[in-house]
C-alpha cells in the first residue's frame, strides 16, 4: 500500500474520521479506505483490510444484473469485525469507508 494519513479538516485540524489508507487497485488505479468510526483503528489493520479489498477486486465498476438492466457504480455494503467490534464497510468505485454499525 502507499501509506496512510490522517485527513485534514477545516483550519488544518484532523477530521474525526481517523486514518485514510491509500493504495492501488489490481488495474493500477488509486483507491483508498477511510476510517470514519471515530475509534482510532490501527493503521496496520486498515492496510490489511485495504489489501484484502484490492485482492478481491472490490474496486471499480461492478455490474449487478437484474430484470431492469445492469446498474453500475452503486455502493456495496458489508459488515466486518475488527477486534470485538462490528463495523459497516461501504465500497464505492475507488473508495471504501468504515463506519460504526
Amino acid at each position: 500500500m502507499n501509506g496512510s494519513t490522517r485527513p485534514q479538516g477545516a483550519e488544518g485540524r484532523p477530521e474525526i474520521a481517523g486514518l485514510r489508507v491509500e493504495g492501488r487497485t489490481r488495474r493500477g488505479r488509486p483507491c483508498a479506505l477511510v476510517d470514519r468510526t471515530g475509534d482510532d483503528l490501527a493503521g496496520a489493520e486498515l492496510e490489511r483490510l485495504l489489501a484484502e479489498l484490492v485482492a478481491s477486486d472490490a474496486f471499480g465498476f461492478q455490474a449487478t444484473g437484474n430484470a431492469d438492466g445492469i446498474p453500475l457504480d452503486q455502493a456495496r455494503f458489508a459488515h466486518v469485525q475488527i477486534g470485538d467490534r462490528l463495523y459497516r464497510l461501504i465500497v464505492e468505485q475507488a473508495d471504501a469507508r468504515l463506519e460504526r454499525f
